[in-house]
């Protein structure tokens, strides 16, 4: 397939998206309480750069709606390109807390972490990521054998059960009750994979005017859940349903970025699209790596929500630079181990 350029930038939004949200987890964001309107503010983007990982899954429909080949070759390259790399950041994170942070670690349970996806603090993506790719070719043929509408009608049954879910409560004597079930709220990944796949083998576009539209969706949903931490969160962050992976929020937001790229005819310029590309490549790197220079980066700067909000975007830019500059080195070094065994 045609590289895209689209899905490039997609990626590449992706994993900003991750080291823009972690932003909130290192800054007491989840942990003190709200008394001022600009809260809603510091909400709003944090509900914007939920979209984060279900790009990334939404963009893996894109690219494997075509794989229906389960074999050797198949499961090679889930070692090389995700199994290997996790490892390898995984001993390289190990390290780090034990050298760096001084956590006091002993050999068994550092052995254990790279089983539950704990040896890298952001690993829990690759886990999760692990299971969905050896999904995929059984999926795709069992996609393949549907008609347009049929995936539309499976598409709004997995929104019942999961978005939709995540909303449909009705609050009694302080406690929330669900009208969906809430069985089914945890496949939320094969959801964002099927919409991937249906956008790449039906070639939806949507038209700029109705993402600009849509988009005014997200400052609503954010004020529910500035309403939501003031009624029921007693003034702090309503971390539930609605801002998980699976949730109302992030789904909006997520596919209203992905169509408002993916419709359009970018085409770039030779060094640009060549960066980009690179970057997309190594955003799993990025990803893992990220965890590091957020334990460094931050010590720099003033701690908690209010006094680092100003310092937001030069944080990322930071965090973002160290993370892909070390994802290059490691990077040629994997190639160049690659390489070895290759002679």
């Amino acid at each position: 397939m045609k590289r895209s350029i689209n899905i490039d930038i997609i990626k590449v939004l992706a994993v900003i998206s991750v080291i823009a949200v972690h932003f909130f987890l290192n800054n007491e964001f989840y942990s003190i309480q709200f008394f001022d309107n600009k809260y809603y503010f510091f909400t709003l983007i944090q509900n914007f750069f939920l979209m984060c990982v279900p790009l990334f899954i939404i963009a893996t429909g894109y690219l494997m709606e075509s794989k229906v080949e389960f074999n050797a070759k198949y499961i090679k390259k889930l070692f090389t390109r995700i199994i290997i790399p996790y490892v390898l950041i995984g001993l390289i994170c190990v390290l780090f807390n034990k050298y760096y942070l001084k956590v006091d670690m002993k050999l068994v349970p550092i052995i254990i972490s790279f089983f539950d996806f704990t040896a890298a603090k952001y690993g829990w993506y690759v886990g999760m990521y692990i299971g969905l790719y050896l999904f995929i070719p059984f999926l795709n043929k069992g996609l393949n054998s549907l008609t347009k509408k049929e995936i539309f009608y499976l598409l709004i049954i997995f929104f019942i059960l999961g978005p939709l879910y995540s909303i449909l409560k009705v609050r009694y004597e302080n406690v929330s009750y669900p009208l969906v079930t809430t069985y089914y709220y945890g496949i939320w990944m094969f959801n964002y994979y099927i919409i991937g796949y249906y956008i790449k083998r039906f070639d939806i576009k949507l038209k700029i005017v109705w993402n600009l539209l849509l988009i005014l969706l997200v400052p609503l949903l954010s004020l529910m859940n500035f309403y939501l931490n003031n009624k029921i969160g007693n003034h702090m962050f309503y971390s539930s349903e609605i801002n998980y992976w699976g949730g109302i929020i992030p789904y909006v937001v997520s596919i209203i970025i992905f169509m408002l790229i993916i419709s359009r005819n970018i085409k770039g310029n030779k060094i640009f699209n060549k960066i980009l590309s690179n970057i997309s490549n190594l955003t799993l790197y990025i990803y893992l790596l990220s965890y590091i220079f957020d334990q460094i980066v931050y010590k720099w700067f003033p701690t908690g929500i209010c006094n680092n909000i100003y310092y937001y975007p030069v944080i990322v830019l930071i965090i973002f630079l160290f993370s892909y500059v070390s994802s290059l080195l490691l990077d040629g070094i994997i190639k160049l181990f690659y390489k070895i065994l290759r002679v």
